[in-house]
């Protein structure tokens, strides 16, 4: 009896780990739209939004994943790229610190949220946030859009114990 209980212990914590492992559907339009609408959503300071606009516009652009049309009735996907960041509780909030990229992905018909990325900017404040950074965060988003793009997603915790 105390091996019934065991087994049956044991095939629960198997099928338990195996649901996590398994992957997961991501909203269906992120794998089939093919235009997209680029939409600079603002920050905090405009010269970074522009950057990150520039750089992200540039990398997802090479990646050749859709085509980026000028208007948003044009476009079954409307990206909108900010630079984000926190307010330090050591400089009592004046000064905001670690930069990132976020980027809100929308259905144009419905204005459905699908889904939002964060990248963070390799800087610790926006005052030493580089070009360089700003590029390699915007490429990180563009790479995974790619994974999203792919139509399923698995558990980056799925390996911690």
């Amino acid at each position: 009896m105390n091996h019934t209980k065991s087994y049956i212990a044991l095939a629960t914590l198997f099928a338990t780990s195996c649901l996590h492992a398994q992957s997961t559907p991501v909203p269906t339009q992120l794998g089939t739209a093919k235009t997209v609408f680029i939409a600079n959503a603002g920050g905090p300071l405009n010269y970074l939004n522009e950057e990150a606009y520039i750089d992200f516009y540039q990398a997802l652009s090479a990646a050749k994943l859709f085509q980026i049309v000028a208007l948003p009735a044009n476009a079954e996907l409307t990206m909108e790229l900010s630079v984000t960041s926190h307010l330090s509780r050591t400089t009592l909030g004046t000064i905001p610190d670690a930069p990132f990229l976020q980027l809100a992905i929308r259905d144009v018909k419905t204005q459905s949220l699908l889904w939002s990325l964060t990248e963070p900017i390799g800087a610790d404040t926006l005052a030493t946030t580089s070009r360089k950074d700003i590029a390699t965060a915007a490429s990180d988003l563009v790479t995974d859009f790619k994974t999203l793009r792919s139509g399923t997603i698995t558990s980056p915790l799925s390996d911690k114990k």
